[in-house]
Protein backbone atom coordinates (compact mmCIF):
# COMPACT_ATOMS: atom_id res chain seq x y z
CA UNK A 1 0.00 0.00 0.00
CA UNK A 2 1.25 3.30 -0.77
CA UNK A 3 2.90 6.20 1.29
CA UNK A 4 2.90 9.59 0.67
CA UNK A 5 5.02 11.99 1.86
CA UNK A 6 1.93 12.94 4.19
CA UNK A 7 1.64 10.00 5.98
CA UNK A 8 -1.13 9.02 4.53
CA UNK A 9 -2.49 5.80 3.35
CA UNK A 10 -5.45 5.83 0.94
CA UNK A 11 -6.32 2.48 -1.32
CA UNK A 12 -9.23 2.31 -3.28
CA UNK A 13 -10.67 -0.64 -4.47
CA UNK A 14 -13.51 -1.12 -7.35
CA UNK A 15 -15.76 -4.11 -5.98
CA UNK A 16 -18.62 -5.48 -8.36
CA UNK A 17 -21.96 -7.48 -6.49
CA UNK A 18 -20.09 -7.50 -3.32
CA UNK A 19 -21.03 -5.40 0.31
CA UNK A 20 -18.44 -4.46 2.70
CA UNK A 21 -19.98 -2.81 5.64
CA UNK A 22 -18.39 0.23 7.20
CA UNK A 23 -16.18 -0.38 10.34
CA UNK A 24 -13.30 1.59 12.06
CA UNK A 25 -10.48 -0.07 14.48
CA UNK A 26 -7.18 1.34 15.78
CA UNK A 27 -5.25 1.16 12.85
CA UNK A 28 -7.47 1.38 9.69
CA UNK A 29 -10.76 3.29 8.65
CA UNK A 30 -12.42 1.47 5.51
CA UNK A 31 -15.30 3.77 4.41
CA UNK A 32 -17.93 2.26 1.56
CA UNK A 33 -19.71 3.96 -1.09
CA UNK A 34 -22.15 2.52 -3.66
CA UNK A 35 -21.76 4.13 -7.17
CA UNK A 36 -25.04 6.00 -8.03
CA UNK A 37 -25.09 5.00 -11.48
CA UNK A 38 -24.24 1.21 -11.02
CA UNK A 39 -25.92 -0.13 -8.47
CA UNK A 40 -24.23 -3.17 -7.94
CA UNK A 41 -21.09 -1.40 -8.29
CA UNK A 42 -19.21 -0.18 -5.88
CA UNK A 43 -15.73 1.84 -4.01
CA UNK A 44 -13.77 1.40 -1.20
CA UNK A 45 -11.73 3.31 0.30
CA UNK A 46 -9.23 2.51 3.24
CA UNK A 47 -7.10 5.25 4.78
CA UNK A 48 -5.24 5.60 8.31
CA UNK A 49 -7.20 5.97 11.48
CA UNK A 50 -5.38 8.89 13.19
CA UNK A 51 -7.66 8.90 16.18
CA UNK A 52 -8.91 11.78 17.89
CA UNK A 53 -8.56 15.09 15.98
CA UNK A 54 -8.22 16.90 19.72
CA UNK A 55 -4.66 14.35 20.13
CA UNK A 56 -3.23 16.77 16.89
CA UNK A 57 -3.74 19.71 18.02
CA UNK A 58 -5.06 20.51 21.67
CA UNK A 59 -2.34 18.49 23.10
CA UNK A 60 0.71 19.66 20.59
CA UNK A 61 3.39 21.58 21.85
CA UNK A 62 2.24 24.74 19.92
CA UNK A 63 -0.89 24.96 21.95
CA UNK A 64 1.29 25.06 25.48
CA UNK A 65 2.50 28.23 24.32
CA UNK A 66 0.68 31.95 25.73
CA UNK A 67 1.31 33.50 22.52
CA UNK A 68 -0.11 31.19 19.77
CA UNK A 69 -3.77 31.82 21.29
CA UNK A 70 -4.34 34.95 20.09
CA UNK A 71 -2.47 34.22 16.73
CA UNK A 72 -4.74 31.24 15.94
CA UNK A 73 -7.96 33.18 17.20
CA UNK A 74 -7.20 36.33 15.12
CA UNK A 75 -6.28 34.67 11.93
CA UNK A 76 -9.09 34.36 9.57
CA UNK A 77 -7.33 31.14 8.51
CA UNK A 78 -5.15 28.27 9.76
CA UNK A 79 -3.50 25.53 8.50
CA UNK A 80 -1.74 23.01 11.36
CA UNK A 81 1.00 20.77 10.45
CA UNK A 82 0.50 18.09 13.37
CA UNK A 83 2.64 15.17 14.05
CA UNK A 84 0.17 12.96 11.81
CA UNK A 85 -1.86 15.17 9.88
CA UNK A 86 -2.69 18.42 8.83
CA UNK A 87 -5.71 20.27 9.37
CA UNK A 88 -7.70 23.73 8.27
CA UNK A 89 -10.13 26.00 9.70
CA UNK A 90 -11.22 29.20 9.07
CA UNK A 91 -14.10 31.61 10.41
CA UNK A 92 -16.57 29.27 8.60
CA UNK A 93 -15.63 25.76 8.20
CA UNK A 94 -13.18 22.89 8.81
CA UNK A 95 -11.35 19.80 7.25
CA UNK A 96 -8.90 17.65 7.83
CA UNK A 97 -6.52 15.48 5.47
CA UNK A 98 -8.31 12.17 6.06
CA UNK A 99 -11.59 14.07 5.78
CA UNK A 100 -10.99 16.66 3.05
CA UNK A 101 -14.87 17.44 2.52
CA UNK A 102 -15.12 21.23 4.45
CA UNK A 103 -17.85 20.93 7.41
CA UNK A 104 -19.75 24.05 8.08
CA UNK A 105 -19.23 25.22 11.68
CA UNK A 106 -23.00 25.35 11.71
CA UNK A 107 -24.12 22.14 10.75
CA UNK A 108 -24.23 20.69 14.43
CA UNK A 109 -24.37 17.57 13.43
CA UNK A 110 -20.57 17.41 11.85
CA UNK A 111 -18.38 16.41 15.46
CA UNK A 112 -15.63 18.31 13.75
CA UNK A 113 -17.16 21.23 13.12
CA UNK A 114 -18.56 21.10 16.42
CA UNK A 115 -15.15 20.73 18.59
CA UNK A 116 -12.91 22.81 15.97
CA UNK A 117 -15.63 25.53 16.68
CA UNK A 118 -15.74 25.28 19.87
CA UNK A 119 -12.05 26.24 20.35
CA UNK A 120 -12.46 29.24 18.33
CA UNK A 121 -13.88 32.12 20.62
CA UNK A 122 -13.53 35.12 18.08
CA UNK A 123 -14.91 33.23 15.13
CA UNK A 124 -18.33 35.43 15.42
CA UNK A 125 -18.68 38.87 16.92
CA UNK A 126 -20.79 38.03 20.20
CA UNK A 127 -19.53 38.96 23.23
CA UNK A 128 -20.29 35.52 25.08
CA UNK A 129 -20.47 31.96 24.24
CA UNK A 130 -23.67 29.52 24.49
CA UNK A 131 -23.18 26.28 25.39
CA UNK A 132 -25.05 23.19 26.52
CA UNK A 133 -24.62 21.91 30.07
CA UNK A 134 -24.72 18.08 31.30
CA UNK A 135 -28.54 18.72 32.21
CA UNK A 136 -29.23 20.53 28.49
CA UNK A 137 -29.43 24.10 29.85
CA UNK A 138 -28.20 26.53 28.21
CA UNK A 139 -24.95 28.39 29.61
CA UNK A 140 -24.18 32.06 28.86
CA UNK A 141 -20.54 32.38 29.52
CA UNK A 142 -18.40 35.97 29.41
CA UNK A 143 -16.05 35.26 26.40
CA UNK A 144 -13.08 36.98 27.57
CA UNK A 145 -13.56 34.77 31.04
CA UNK A 146 -13.21 31.95 28.41
CA UNK A 147 -10.03 33.09 26.25
CA UNK A 148 -8.06 33.96 30.18
CA UNK A 149 -9.38 30.41 31.35
CA UNK A 150 -7.72 28.77 28.24
CA UNK A 151 -5.07 31.00 28.01
CA UNK A 152 -3.93 30.12 31.96
CA UNK A 153 -3.17 26.87 31.06
CA UNK A 154 -0.61 28.04 28.79
CA UNK A 155 3.13 28.87 29.49
CA UNK A 156 5.48 31.71 28.92
CA UNK A 157 9.08 32.09 28.45
CA UNK A 158 8.95 35.73 29.89
CA UNK A 159 6.67 35.94 32.52
CA UNK A 160 6.32 39.83 31.86
CA UNK A 161 4.45 39.10 28.88
CA UNK A 162 1.47 37.85 30.38
CA UNK A 163 -0.60 40.30 29.48
CA UNK A 164 1.28 41.66 26.47
CA UNK A 165 0.77 38.53 24.88
CA UNK A 166 -3.19 38.72 24.76
CA UNK A 167 -2.97 41.92 24.30
CA UNK A 168 -4.42 41.49 20.50
CA UNK A 169 -7.35 40.06 21.49
CA UNK A 170 -8.22 42.54 23.99
CA UNK A 171 -7.70 45.62 21.07
CA UNK A 172 -10.23 42.99 19.03
CA UNK A 173 -13.28 42.59 21.74
CA UNK A 174 -12.81 45.97 22.16
CA UNK A 175 -14.29 47.40 19.12
CA UNK A 176 -17.37 45.14 19.62
CA UNK A 177 -17.71 46.98 23.15
CA UNK A 178 -16.24 50.69 22.14
CA UNK A 179 -17.79 52.15 25.16
CA UNK A 180 -15.73 49.46 27.49
CA UNK A 181 -12.84 49.82 29.67
CA UNK A 182 -9.69 47.46 29.72
CA UNK A 183 -8.26 47.25 33.42
CA UNK A 184 -4.82 45.24 33.68
CA UNK A 185 -6.77 41.92 32.13
CA UNK A 186 -10.33 42.61 33.07
CA UNK A 187 -13.13 44.70 31.97
CA UNK A 188 -14.96 47.75 33.84
CA UNK A 189 -18.16 46.21 32.96
CA UNK A 190 -17.52 43.33 34.22
CA UNK A 191 -15.36 44.23 37.17
CA UNK A 192 -16.89 42.04 40.25
CA UNK A 193 -17.07 38.78 38.50
CA UNK A 194 -13.25 39.98 36.93
CA UNK A 195 -11.52 39.61 39.79
CA UNK A 196 -13.54 36.68 41.24
CA UNK A 197 -10.81 34.25 40.12
CA UNK A 198 -9.33 31.22 41.93
CA UNK A 199 -6.16 29.27 40.95
CA UNK A 200 -7.05 25.82 39.86
CA UNK A 201 -3.47 24.63 41.47
CA UNK A 202 -1.81 27.17 43.83
CA UNK A 203 1.86 28.11 43.59
CA UNK A 204 4.51 25.66 45.24
CA UNK A 205 4.56 26.01 48.88
CA UNK A 206 6.91 28.60 50.95
CA UNK A 207 7.61 28.50 54.62
CA UNK A 208 9.49 31.29 55.51
CA UNK A 209 7.42 33.97 56.84
CA UNK A 210 9.16 37.18 55.25
CA UNK A 211 8.46 35.70 51.83
CA UNK A 212 5.26 34.75 52.03
CA UNK A 213 3.12 35.30 50.39
CA UNK A 214 5.71 35.79 47.55
CA UNK A 215 5.50 38.66 44.94
CA UNK A 216 3.36 38.56 41.63
CA UNK A 217 5.09 37.35 38.52
CA UNK A 218 5.22 40.77 37.27
CA UNK A 219 5.41 43.31 39.96
CA UNK A 220 3.70 45.90 38.04
CA UNK A 221 0.02 43.55 38.11
CA UNK A 222 -2.00 44.54 40.66
CA UNK A 223 -3.08 41.50 43.33
CA UNK A 224 -6.79 41.62 41.95
CA UNK A 225 -6.19 40.24 38.23
CA UNK A 226 -5.84 37.19 37.22
CA UNK A 227 -2.69 37.73 35.67
CA UNK A 228 -0.94 38.21 38.62
CA UNK A 229 -0.90 34.54 39.35
CA UNK A 230 1.32 32.22 37.50
CA UNK A 231 -0.95 29.49 36.67
CA UNK A 232 -4.14 28.01 35.50
CA UNK A 233 -7.17 30.37 36.79
CA UNK A 234 -10.74 29.67 37.06
CA UNK A 235 -13.55 32.39 37.24
CA UNK A 236 -16.29 31.60 39.93
CA UNK A 237 -18.43 34.76 39.38
CA UNK A 238 -21.13 33.30 37.45
CA UNK A 239 -21.39 30.81 40.45
CA UNK A 240 -20.67 33.86 43.06
CA UNK A 241 -23.52 35.89 42.45
CA UNK A 242 -26.01 33.38 41.50
CA UNK A 243 -28.18 32.63 44.71
CA UNK A 244 -28.79 36.35 46.63
CA UNK A 245 -32.11 35.55 47.29
CA UNK A 246 -33.54 36.05 50.95
CA UNK A 247 -36.96 35.48 52.18
CA UNK A 248 -39.49 39.23 52.09
CA UNK A 249 -42.61 41.04 51.66
CA UNK A 250 -43.97 41.39 48.32
CA UNK A 251 -46.09 44.37 47.35
CA UNK A 252 -49.11 42.29 47.86
CA UNK A 253 -47.86 41.82 51.76
CA UNK A 254 -47.44 38.26 51.24
CA UNK A 255 -44.33 36.60 52.04
CA UNK A 256 -41.67 35.75 48.76
CA UNK A 257 -38.07 34.91 47.73
CA UNK A 258 -36.79 38.45 47.14
CA UNK A 259 -33.25 38.59 45.13
CA UNK A 260 -30.83 40.60 47.09
CA UNK A 261 -28.66 43.71 45.36
CA UNK A 262 -24.98 42.47 45.61
CA UNK A 263 -24.44 44.73 48.92
CA UNK A 264 -20.73 45.78 47.26
CA UNK A 265 -19.50 49.01 44.93
CA UNK A 266 -16.56 49.42 43.24
CA UNK A 267 -16.42 53.63 43.51
CA UNK A 268 -12.98 53.76 41.66
CA UNK A 269 -10.58 51.32 39.22
CA UNK A 270 -7.87 52.91 37.71
CA UNK A 271 -4.43 51.35 36.36
CA UNK A 272 -1.11 52.90 35.52
CA UNK A 273 0.11 51.76 31.89
CA UNK A 274 3.63 51.31 31.08
CA UNK A 275 3.59 52.83 27.55
CA UNK A 276 0.68 55.32 26.82
CA UNK A 277 0.50 53.99 23.12
CA UNK A 278 -0.21 50.69 24.64
CA UNK A 279 -3.76 50.92 26.05
CA UNK A 280 -3.41 47.14 26.23
CA UNK A 281 -0.44 45.57 26.95
CA UNK A 282 1.97 46.11 29.97
CA UNK A 283 1.04 47.90 33.20
CA UNK A 284 2.82 49.42 36.18
CA UNK A 285 0.58 49.42 38.84
CA UNK A 286 -3.56 49.48 39.35
CA UNK A 287 -5.87 50.15 42.44
CA UNK A 288 -9.50 49.54 42.66
CA UNK A 289 -11.75 51.35 45.80
CA UNK A 290 -14.79 49.19 46.76
CA UNK A 291 -17.50 49.58 49.34
CA UNK A 292 -18.58 46.56 50.78
CA UNK A 293 -18.83 44.22 54.12
CA UNK A 294 -15.42 43.19 55.94
CA UNK A 295 -14.53 41.24 59.18
CA UNK A 296 -11.25 41.13 60.32
CA UNK A 297 -9.81 37.62 61.28
CA UNK A 298 -6.31 35.90 62.44
CA UNK A 299 -5.27 33.07 61.31
CA UNK A 300 -1.98 30.88 61.96
CA UNK A 301 -1.50 26.66 61.79
CA UNK A 302 -2.16 26.29 65.21
CA UNK A 303 -5.89 28.03 65.42
CA UNK A 304 -7.19 26.74 62.11
CA UNK A 305 -8.42 22.89 61.33
CA UNK A 306 -6.17 22.16 57.76
CA UNK A 307 -7.95 20.23 54.80
CA UNK A 308 -6.83 18.85 51.58
CA UNK A 309 -9.62 20.36 49.29
CA UNK A 310 -11.56 18.57 46.54
CA UNK A 311 -13.17 19.89 43.09
CA UNK A 312 -12.12 22.88 41.92
CA UNK A 313 -9.46 24.25 43.85
CA UNK A 314 -6.20 22.03 44.38
CA UNK A 315 -5.10 22.95 47.67
CA UNK A 316 -5.45 23.70 51.50
CA UNK A 317 -8.00 24.97 53.52
CA UNK A 318 -7.55 26.51 56.43
CA UNK A 319 -11.31 26.47 58.13
CA UNK A 320 -11.97 29.35 61.23
CA UNK A 321 -13.93 27.73 63.41
CA UNK A 322 -15.22 30.89 65.61
CA UNK A 323 -16.18 32.57 62.15
CA UNK A 324 -17.04 29.52 60.16
CA UNK A 325 -14.91 30.81 57.40
CA UNK A 326 -13.05 28.55 54.79
CA UNK A 327 -10.07 29.84 53.95
CA UNK A 328 -8.10 29.45 50.51
CA UNK A 329 -4.67 31.04 49.72
CA UNK A 330 -3.31 31.55 46.10
CA UNK A 331 0.25 30.45 47.00
CA UNK A 332 0.26 27.94 49.17
CA UNK A 333 2.00 27.96 52.57
CA UNK A 334 3.77 25.01 55.15
CA UNK A 335 4.15 27.39 57.96
CA UNK A 336 1.51 30.09 58.36
CA UNK A 337 2.58 32.53 60.95
CA UNK A 338 -0.02 34.34 62.73
CA UNK A 339 -1.47 37.28 60.48
CA UNK A 340 -4.16 39.00 60.19
CA UNK A 341 -6.21 39.21 57.48
CA UNK A 342 -9.84 41.17 56.05
CA UNK A 343 -12.34 39.47 54.61
CA UNK A 344 -13.83 41.38 51.83
CA UNK A 345 -17.46 39.75 51.10
CA UNK A 346 -18.16 40.08 47.17
CA UNK A 347 -21.61 37.99 46.69
CA UNK A 348 -23.34 34.86 47.10
CA UNK A 349 -23.67 31.45 45.60
CA UNK A 350 -21.81 27.86 45.51
CA UNK A 351 -19.13 27.83 47.95
CA UNK A 352 -15.56 27.14 46.24
CA UNK A 353 -15.68 23.40 46.36
CA UNK A 354 -18.79 23.09 44.45
CA UNK A 355 -21.30 22.61 46.95
CA UNK A 356 -24.12 24.45 48.65
CA UNK A 357 -26.02 27.59 46.86
CA UNK A 358 -26.04 29.78 49.29
CA UNK A 359 -22.26 30.56 50.50
CA UNK A 360 -20.69 33.77 51.09
CA UNK A 361 -18.07 34.12 48.95
CA UNK A 362 -15.01 36.91 48.42
CA UNK A 363 -11.42 37.73 48.87
CA UNK A 364 -8.82 37.37 51.48
CA UNK A 365 -7.02 40.67 51.61
CA UNK A 366 -3.53 41.44 53.63
CA UNK A 367 -2.57 45.15 54.75
CA UNK A 368 0.44 46.15 52.50
CA UNK A 369 2.96 47.24 54.50
CA UNK A 370 3.63 51.48 55.13
CA UNK A 371 0.44 52.02 53.39
CA UNK A 372 -2.84 52.96 55.28
CA UNK A 373 -6.25 50.81 54.35
CA UNK A 374 -4.17 49.78 51.24
CA UNK A 375 -3.97 45.91 51.04
CA UNK A 376 -3.50 43.14 48.43
CA UNK A 377 -5.37 39.94 47.16
CA UNK A 378 -3.62 36.96 48.79
CA UNK A 379 -6.50 34.40 48.48
CA UNK A 380 -10.14 33.50 48.70
CA UNK A 381 -13.04 32.82 51.37
CA UNK A 382 -16.52 31.37 51.60
CA UNK A 383 -18.86 30.34 54.56
CA UNK A 384 -21.01 27.72 54.02
CA UNK A 385 -23.65 27.02 56.88
CA UNK A 386 -24.25 29.21 59.84
CA UNK A 387 -23.35 32.65 59.27
CA UNK A 388 -24.29 34.03 62.81
CA UNK A 389 -20.98 34.93 64.15
CA UNK A 390 -20.15 36.46 60.12
CA UNK A 391 -23.30 38.56 60.26
CA UNK A 392 -22.12 39.74 63.65
CA UNK A 393 -18.46 40.83 63.29
CA UNK A 394 -19.00 42.44 59.67
CA UNK A 395 -18.86 46.12 59.35
CA UNK A 396 -18.93 47.89 56.24
CA UNK A 397 -15.87 50.09 55.18
CA UNK A 398 -14.25 51.38 52.09
CA UNK A 399 -10.99 50.15 51.36
CA UNK A 400 -8.07 50.02 48.48
CA UNK A 401 -6.99 47.18 46.68
CA UNK A 402 -3.95 47.41 44.97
Amino acid sequence: MPRDPLHTQLCTLKLKNYHIPYRRDSVMDIVFDRRKDDPEEAEVTLYRNFGPWIKSIEKGPVFQRGWTLQERELSARVLHYTADRILWECRECNATEDKPDMESKLDKSKTLAVHLSSMRAMDDRELHTISNTQNRVLLRRNKWDALVEQYSRRTLSVQTDKLLAVSGLAAALSRLKPDDEYLAGIWRSNLLKGISWIPVRPSPSVISAKDWPPPAVDPGVPSWSWASQPGEVKFCGESWFSSAWSQGIGEDGEDKWIRRGLDIEVLDAQVRLCEKDRQFGRVDGGKLRISGWVVTIGISESNVEKHTTLAKHQGKKYHHREVGVSVYFDHGVDNLPQTEFLLLNLGTGKNLTGGGTDAENGLVLLSVEGADNFYRRVGTFDIHGSKVAWMTLRSKHIIDIV
